[in-house]
């Protein structure tokens, strides 16, 4: 046998052995192409999953080369299509529909605000109703004495705790305090005659306790008989000096001393009620709600 021809036929042999082997591993990568190669005819097919037939030889190579350089930048393109022009009537649709929107919420907002007035005007409505029905009071330091005569007494019938006041005293009078009914806004009156002969006269008086005392008003009710004392006269601490008309009907009479009594009082104050011009001592002179105001100084 040819020696050279046992030499090639055991190296076919073993390319054979080896190729299949580096097949194998080839079918196994996703990043290769496997195809087998004859040796004898040099023809060359993808194998795919098929093993090589004999004096075919495997091989492969990658899919993907190295990576190459970067290359240049592209030439710019052309420029595109123009875009359809705008329709401003769509533009103004849209904001109608925003400010319809918004003016919406505001709308909601501003009723709710609405209701919340309503709300607020009632509740104050209803304080203002429930003010108006609490009962008028004058602060206590300011009405500072009253006679009212509806219990037939010459006692007072308000006396502020800052001062002592006395009773109504009588002077030169031949008879007891009458009383009379009649007045509208008081049960009863002090009902007093012999005015024309005997110089009578009422007197009370108002002691300070611990403060200073400044008065203001007076007020008295007065009504006389036909033949009654035209006039009234009111005398404090026998300087100040007022008179006042006494009518047939009760008149409501008001001296305001704050502009001349502007001094205040520590000490005690006298009040005289006298009367003239009557034409018969049988006519009447009928007193009732003596009130003085003034304030007790703290």
């Amino acid at each position: 046998m040819n020696k050279k021809f046992v030499v090639g036929t055991l190296g076919i042999i073993a390319l054979l052995v080896f190729s299949q082997a580096g097949f194998s591993h080839a079918e196994t990568s996703e990043e290769s192409i496997n195809a087998v190669y004859h040796i004898f005819t040099g023809h060359l097919r993808l194998a795919g999953n098929r093993n090589p037939r004999p004096f075919e030889v495997p091989i492969s190579w990658n899919i993907r080369g190295p990576p190459g350089p970067k290359g240049d930048p592209g030439e710019k393109g052309e420029p595109g299509e123009k875009g359809e022009d705008c329709n401003p009537a769509d533009f103004q649709e849209i904001i109608e529909e925003i400010l319809e929107e918004k003016a919406s919420g505001l709308y909601a907002e501003i009723s709710n605000m609405q209701q919340e007035i309503i709300q607020l005007k009632e509740r104050v409505s209803s304080l203002e109703d429930l003010i108006n029905s609490l009962p008028e009071q004058e602060p206590e330091t300011y009405s500072l004495l009253a006679y009212d005569f509806d219990e037939q007494s010459l006692e007072p019938s308000l006396v502020h705790e800052g001062i002592v006041a006395s009773e109504l005293m009588l002077f030169n009078n031949a008879s007891s305090p009458s009383w009379a009914q009649g007045n509208p806004t008081s049960g009863y009156s002090l009902s007093l005659n012999n005015w024309l002969s005997q110089e009578q006269y009422l007197k009370l008086i108002i002691h300070p306790k611990e403060n200073a005392i400044r008065i203001d008003e007076l007020f008295i009710d007065l009504r006389r008989s036909g033949t009654g004392p035209e006039n009234v006269i009111i005398t404090i601490n026998e300087e100040h000096i007022y008179s006042l008309e006494a009518q047939t009907s009760f008149q409501t009479a008001t001296i305001d001393l704050s502009a001349e009594l502007t001094e205040v009082f520590n000490e005690p104050v006298s009040i005289i009620i006298s009367a003239e011009n009557a034409q018969s001592n049988a006519g009447t002179l009928r007193i009732d709600n003596l009130i003085i105001t003034g304030e007790v100084l703290s």
